[in-house]
């Protein structure tokens, strides 16, 4: 169609202003197909695959193919790696989500033997202590599954997930402090993880299902 100037690779390739081989973030055709410039709103638009196989193209160096039917090249080892791992994000958030709350809730529940039981749960300060620890990984993950991804919800959950990862460390920090005796600075750091937690997952959904995935 009117795309005939970037159907042919080997000259595609060695187009300077629209490729710069091995660095997708740096090309002006991978940049106009994040922005959604490329195609244009009247062509058949791409496909998630496609896309991702045209950053692995130049990732990979812009690789030729040797004769019709042949795939381009996989990208290289520490690409492959990366993407690997950013996969594990949707696996690693369940732990410090689900130990985060609890340690909120533990925070609660303690506040009717504040005056009998003054010192910090052991339960609240376990979980608050993995899961700060699991939201850092989590988030770390997240950057590498992510890192790219031209979208608003998406930008605001990965924010907001390194907030909690920073903010988690901070009430580990200030637990730290307290030592035998539970203060309020804490007990407020850990509910505001719970609720950071909380939006964090809400923009997750929304990213995956979309915007109505809790419509009744």
């Amino acid at each position: 169609g009117k795309f005939d100037h970037v159907a042919d690779l080997t000259k595609l390739a060695v187009n300077t202003k629209l490729i710069t081989p091995g660095k997708p973030d740096e090309s002006k055709l991978w940049k106009r197909i994040v922005k959604g410039e490329m195609p244009p709103e009247d062509e058949p638009q791409l496909t998630e695959a496609e896309k991702q196989a045209v950053k692995d193209w130049i990732t990979a160096g812009c690789p030729q193919p040797l004769e019709e039917g042949n795939v381009v090249a996989p990208p290289p080892f520490p690409t492959r790696l990366s993407r690997f791992l950013g996969k594990l994000h949707i696996l690693a958030v369940h732990l410090p989500l689900g130990l985060l709350l609890a340690s909120a809730l533990a925070e609660v529940l303690a506040l009717s033997w504040v005056v009998l039981y003054p010192e910090p749960w052991m339960a609240s300060r376990y979980c608050l202590w993995l899961g700060a620890l699991g939201a850092l990984c989590a988030a770390v993950l997240g950057f590498l599954h992510y890192s790219g991804e031209p979208s608003a919800v998406l930008n605001a959950h990965a924010l907001c997930g390194w907030l909690t990862a920073f903010l988690a460390g901070m009430a580990m920090v200030l637990d730290d402090w307290d030592g035998y005796r539970r203060s309020w600075r804490t007990r407020v750091a850990i509910w505001a993880v719970a609720l950071l937690v909380a939006l964090t997952g809400h923009l997750g959904g929304t990213s995956v299902h979309g915007s109505n995935f809790l419509g009744w």
